[in-house]
């Protein structure tokens, strides 16, 4: 079956009709969620029909019905990597089932046209002949890696309609949402979103500090970041800027050298709540590492989030801290 995924996925459609499912009609629900741990969103008016996921490896199929008739479709599968399999195998694997059974492909390997979700993905369009519903029909595919899981979003249109439909199936695509696990700390009066994939490995609440980790099995994933929060009480004394002015000096002094590290403003994204961030490299044993410091005052604290990652991962860890900020909350104040 994962052998020849791309050959189910190609022309699923051609024999979808026929495949145990039914029929209902989404009533004002946009997104939909999923036990297996993710929600995507789904245009209200269309037509959604489930099928047997056992069987079918499908959560769900949703079309767009004019005139008894199906415009367009958009299928949400699940997969499994096999043992040992890597990414990169499971995508060359797929690749040479797929452009036997098409007409033409492309990979699309932008990070900026797909929200990179932090964890790895590819983006795929291709051509195909003729099915029972459509005449040639140009798909598009977004696959998403998490740990050994799959999710593949299929949405599929005739080539002569793909202008009316682009727009939608984006927005499909930008929706897809991996759960995030909720951490509530009641000494720190904070709650936080731990991002999919990781676990927190320390919990300490005598000291104020919390760590967490991508799990053992999502270790080689885009974002391997080790991340920790810190709180203490605030001291009315100190300023965010003497503060963060001070924790500069101990970086030189303990981290970089003597070099400054790179100083800069942000705010919550929610309560305009102003932030300081240090910036700067270093190593682990051998190894050159990032470290991201952000400092905040809320309440009655002073917080302190801190993320250690390798280089190559900056631009996806640095989405990740500003969303696990972006979703902070002060809880019982």
């Amino acid at each position: 079956m994962k052998k020849n995924v791309f050959y189910f996925l190609a022309y699923a459609i051609a024999v979808g009709a026929n495949l145990f499912w039914v029929d209902v009609f989404a009533q004002n629900i946009a997104r939909h969620a999923f036990s297996a741990g993710f929600s995507v969103e789904v245009p209200t008016q269309w037509r959604y029909s489930e099928k047997n996921y056992d069987l079918t490896n499908t959560y769900f199929i949703a079309h767009d019905w004019q005139n008894e008739q199906s415009r367009a479709i958009v299928e949400m599968i699940g997969l499994q990597l096999s043992d040992n399999q890597t990414w990169d195998d499971f995508l060359r694997v797929q690749l040479n089932n797929l452009v036997d059974d098409t007409l033409n492909y492309n990979i699309m390997l932008d990070g900026a046209r797909h929200y990179p979700l932090y964890v790895p993905y590819n983006y795929l369009s291709f051509s195909t002949q003729s099915t029972e519903q459509f005449s040639d029909t140009y798909t598009q595919l977004l696959l998403i890696r998490r740990a050994r899981q799959v999710f593949v979003i299929k949405a599929t249109t005739a080539t002569n309609l793909l202008s009316d439909y682009n727009t939608i199936f984006n927005k499909i695509f930008n929706s897809f949402k991996l759960e995030t696990q909720q951490y509530t700390n009641p000494q720190g009066k904070y709650k936080l979103s731990v991002p999919a994939s990781y676990s927190i490995v320390t919990q300490n609440t005598a000291n104020n500090y919390l760590q967490i980790v991508p799990t053992a099995e999502a270790a080689n994933d885009t974002v391997s970041a080790s991340i920790s929060l810190i709180y203490l009480p605030t001291n009315d004394s100190t300023t965010l800027n003497d503060w963060v002015a001070n924790e500069a000096l101990d970086v030189m002094l303990q981290y970089t050298n003597g070099q400054n590290p790179i100083e800069q403003d942000t705010t919550f994204f929610a309560s305009k709540t102003p932030v300081k961030v240090l910036k700067y490299a270093t190593t682990i044993g051998t190894t050159p590492v990032d470290v991201e410091n952000y400092y905040w005052f809320l309440a009655d604290k002073q917080y302190i989030l801190s993320a250690t990652y390798q280089t190559k991962q900056k631009k996806a860890t640095q989405k990740m801290l500003q969303s696990i900020i972006s979703d902070f909350l002060i809880i019982n104040y």
